[in-house]
Order: structure tokens, then sequence, then C-alpha cells
């Protein structure tokens, strides 16, 4: 049975998203458990958030591809800041993912329960909470377009319910209307950019 979580990592691979830097936390087990279960992903584990986010800018800039950082609640959505400010003044196409805690125990003063979105709504063009799966479809595809097409660093936050309940038949059947285009110019050999990112990780 496919999980929202698999279905959001199989559309970053259809986008040939080959690696999600991050670090990990309760809010993203599932979303790092789909990446672990997809054999054309990785999870390249970071010492912190901040450099997540910066190694995400890095390739993005120099392959000119989509690239993923990701990080759970609290704190760790703070740290993301640096990383994203940077692939956004430089036009790099950046997806951030952050996890959040279930819906149900949000706005109760729940343990690392802060507005994602709010935090990056001064800095970025696109941040965005998804409060329930009828949110997805429209909020993904946003985010998508933002960090690929308009080459801008875009937010999405996903509270761990969300992401670990099981995905509709209309979503699972429609992943291919998540798919968009678009050429780039030169970008490094991939051998050449696989040692430099295993020197920061």
């Amino acid at each position: 049975m496919m999980r929202v979580a698999d279905f959001i990592i199989e559309v970053l691979v259809q986008h040939n998203v080959r690696r999600v830097y991050g670090y990990p936390g309760a809010a993203i087990l599932g979303l790092i458990n789909a990446i672990y279960k997809n054999e054309k992903i990785e999870w390249v584990l970071m010492r912190n958030e901040n450099a997540a986010s910066l190694a995400a800018s890095a390739e993005a800039k120099l392959t000119g591809e989509l690239c993923v950082c990701m990080s759970s609640s609290g704190p760790g959505v703070t740290n993301l800041i640096t990383g994203l400010l940077d692939a956004q003044v430089d036009g790099a196409p950046v997806l951030a993912i952050t996890g959040m805690i279930a819906t149900n125990r949000q706005n109760i003063y729940g343990f690392q329960d802060i507005s994602n979105a709010d935090y990056f709504r001064p800095f970025l063009t696109f941040s965005e909470e998804c409060k329930n799966i009828n949110m997805l479809p429209s909020l993904f595809s946003m985010a998508l377009v933002h960090a690929k097409m308009h080459l801008q660093c875009a937010h999405l936050a996903i509270p761990a319910d969300i992401a670990n309940q099981p995905c509709p038949k209309e979503l699972e059947n429609n992943l291919h209307g998540f798919i968009y285009k678009r050429k780039f110019l030169m970008a490094p050999p991939k051998e050449v950019l696989s040692q430099q990112i295993y020197k920061v990780a």
C-alpha cells in the first residue's frame, strides 16, 4: 500500500531528484522511510539542518536541477534558513520539505509546535503548510513549479500524520500530473558531483 510519504518521494524521483539532504527527526520519519524504500533516491545524512540546506543549494547551483533538503519540526526548521536564503538569492531550484507534529497536537502548545510556513514566508516566495490531505495536490504542485520552473526556493510543511496515512487512489493515479520539465545548461559530470557531495556530508 502506497502512503502519502511514498507518493511524495516518488514524485521527487520523477523530477530527477537523486538525493535528499537532511537531519532526522520524529516528524519526518515517514518520509525518510519512504526514501529508504525507493532504490532511485538516497538519504544523505548531514551534521545538521544548516549543512543540509547549504548542500542542496550548492548542488542546485552546480547542476541547475531541482534539489531537496528536509528537516523535522521546531529547531530543525529554524536551522534551515541560511541555506534556503542562499538558494533564494541566487535563483537555485531548491525545495525544502519540513515535518510538523500531528495535526491533532497543533496549536495546543505541543512539543516543537511552530508554524513552519509562517517562519519562512518573510524570506521565501513560496512557503505553505499542508493542513489536510485534500490540500496536498495543489500545494505540492505549486511548490514544484516555484522551485523548478521559476528557479526559486520553495518550502512545504507536511504534518507527520498526513505523511503516514494511505495515499488516496485518485492522487496515486495522478502521479504523472506532477511532472514539470525544463532544460538547463551545462552540468558537471555525475562522478565529480558525487565526490564533492560526500566531502561535505
